[in-house]
């Protein structure tokens, strides 16, 4: 499983010693980049990686997957899109970010839990 921990923290709490870095936001671009482009992971296993699998190791029966009575909880990605990450750009509060400056295939373009619209590019 391939998974996130969202808990972001602002650059006083990182000055202070706070653990993490902004993950939540880069992570399918990230998984895409290295896993699928350059080590040839199949696309359909990454998504079985972020998504059935964490579902199903956590016992979630209407998460991670398109079925008639699943969650609509889905994400739209263009695997054609390349971008670079700006650390000022991201919409987390922390801006502590490894990938700052660095450019990566496939973005996010939408995303919809339980059926609403959470994001929008």
């Amino acid at each position: 499983a391939i998974a996130t921990d969202h808990a972001p923290h602002s650059d006083e709490d990182k000055e202070k010693g706070a653990a993490g870095m902004v993950g939540l936001e880069t992570a399918f671009s990230v998984c895409y980049t290295k896993l699928c482009k350059e080590q040839g992971l199949e696309l359909y296993l990454l998504e079985a990686l972020m998504s059935r699998f964490p579902a199903a190791i956590l016992g979630l029966e209407n998460k991670g997957r398109i079925a008639v009575g699943a969650d609509a909880d889905l994400t739209l990605v263009d695997l054609d899109a390349a971008w670079t990450v700006d650390k000022d750009k991201l919409h987390s509060k922390s801006h502590n970010c490894p990938y700052h400056g660095t450019t990566l295939s496939g973005r996010v373009v939408l995303t919809i839990r339980g059926g609403r619209i959470t994001y929008e590019a």
